[in-house]
């Protein structure tokens, strides 16, 4: 089977994306693949990385490219952080992108800020072209 990197918030926090994480990581481990888990807070994830900025969406490029699918739980909070300028924002989703060429990406989109990509041009063409780049949305 294949090896999965699964980035997400991850137990022991108690929120439904970390549950539902949870969930799939027993799924697809029962399938047979082999599966890691980063988190970008402290957790029982196999791996930390501080997401929230572009460089932190790198340093998860880098990592994923060991491994042949990764699959993000999309939550704004955890991708962008403290992330607010549309030029910020952009650079995060400027990073999926190159998230998406390190390994085949799937978004589970849990929450989408519809209202801020309505309003900021540079944020609604950054993040359409990093939707497209995913393999599954």
């Amino acid at each position: 089977m294949s090896s999965i990197l699964l980035v997400t918030p991850f137990a022991p926090q108690r929120d439904g994306i970390a549950t539902y994480a949870a969930q799939e990581l027993k799924q697809l481990r029962a399938q047979g693949h082999k599966v890691d888990v980063v988190s970008p807070l402290a957790s029982a994830a196999h791996y930390h990385v501080a997401l929230g900025n572009p460089a932190g969406v790198l340093k998860l490029a880098k990592l994923a490219s060991g491994y042949d699918r990764t699959v993000v739980q999309f939550g704004p909070e955890m991708l962008f952080g403290r992330s607010r300028s549309a030029v910020a924002r952009a650079g995060v989703w400027a990073a999926l992108n190159v998230l998406a060429k390190a390994s085949l990406l799937e978004l589970r989109i849990h929450e989408l800020e519809y209202e801020v990509l309505s309003v900021s041009p540079i944020e609604r063409v950054a993040a359409k072209k990093a939707i497209q780049s995913c393999d599954r949305v």
